[in-house]
C-alpha cells in the first residue's frame, strides 16, 4: 500500500456527540482529494459509548485507524501515541469537536512544502504550517465571551514574548512534516493542552520558520474543558525552562566537539 500524504491526528475522550461528525467531514472532504491520507484517532478511556461507536466507524471507513489507549495519557498523550502509528508524509493535527474543520486545509495547501522548494520561490512555504485563530482574517462563531478573550490575550502576549512568537502558538489546526517532527518528538516533556505549543517552540530551536494562515474557528459553548489552571501553568514553565535547558545541552555539545 502506498504511503499516505496526510496522516490526521486526533486525541479523543468522551465525544461520542461530535467526533463522528467530524470523522464524516474528514473522510468525506479528503476522498476528493488526489492525496492518499489515512485517519487515527487516540481514544483515551471515556464515560460515553464512544468506544462503541468507532469500532463500528473502522468499518465504515477504510482510512481510519483507531488506538484504544488502556489509561488516560492526557490529551497531549493520546496524541504522542497517534503519532508513532502515523505513516503520512505530513501530520494534520485537529480537534475531535471539529473547532477548525477540515476543510481549512485548502488554505494551508499552497504554504506546505520544503522551504527549499520550488514553491519558495512564489510565496512562503514552510515544513511547519499553523492554522490561526488570532491572524488577520480569522474569524470566531460565536464570538469570544469576554473572560476568556481576555485570559486568552495575556497567555498568548506572555507566551509571545517568552517561548515563540506566533499570533496563535497553541493552535487547535496545525500541519508539520512527520521528518520534522521525528526529530522533536524525542525532546518533548509535556502530555497535555500544551503539546502543539512545545512542538512548535522545538521547531523554532531548529531554525524552521512556521507559515500562519487564517481559519474560521467554531466556538462551540457546550464544549467540555477538562484542562486543569495549575496543569497549565506547569506545562507552560516546563516549556519554558527547557528553551535555556536545550541551548545549554547545545552548547556544551558544541564545545565537545
Amino acid at each position: 500500500m502506498a504511503q499516505p500524504f496526510y496522516s490526521i491526528i486526533i486525541p479523543a475522550k468522551n465525544e461520542a456527540k461530535r467526533l463522528p461528525i467530524t470523522l464524516i467531514d474528514v473522510d468525506r472532504h479528503l476522498s476528493k482529494q488526489d492525496k492518499k491520507y489515512e485517519i487515527i484517532v487516540a481514544l483515551s478511556p471515556s464515560e460515553d459509548n464512544l468506544h462503541e461507536i468507532l469500532q463500528r466507524f473502522e468499518r465504515l471507513i477504510p482510512n481510519l485507524k483507531v488506538i484504544y489507549l488502556d489509561t488516560d495519557l492526557r490529551k497531549g498523550g493520546a496524541t504522542l501515541e497517534a503519532i508513532k502509528k502515523a505513516t503520512g508524509e505530513y501530520l494534520i493535527f485537529m480537534e475531535a469537536d471539529n473547532a477548525v474543520s477540515i476543510t481549512e486545509l485548502s488554505k494551508a495547501v499552497p504554504y506546505i512544502g520544503p522551504s527549499a522548494s520550488k514553491k519558495a520561490k512564489y510565496h512562503e512555504v514552510s515544513e511547519l504550517v499553523i492554522g490561526s485563530r488570532y491572524h488577520s482574517g480569522s474569524h470566531h462563531n460565536p464570538p469570544e465571551p469576554i473572560s476568556k478573550k481576555i485570559f486568552g490575550r495575556l497567555f498568548r502576549l506572555i507566551t509571545r514574548l517568552c517561548i515563540v512568537n506566533r499570533t496563535d502558538p497553541n493552535p487547535k489546526f496545525f500541519i508539520i512534516a512527520k521528518e520534522v517532527l521525528s526529530k522533536i518528538t524525542p525532546r518533548l516533556k509535556t502530555t497535555g493542552w500544551l503539546l502543539p505549543l512545545e512542538i512548535i517552540a522545538n521547531a523554532k530551536k531548529m531554525k524552521i520558520a512556521p507559515v500562519e494562515f487564517p481559519v474560521f474557528y467554531s466556538n462551540d459553548k457546550t464544549r467540555r474543558s477538562e484542562k486543569s489552571i495549575l496543569k497549565l501553568k506547569l506545562e507552560w514553565w516546563k516549556i519554558f525552562f527547557s528553551k535555556f535547558f536545550n541551548r545549554e545541552q547545545t552548547q556544551k555539545g558544541a564545545r565537545r566537539q
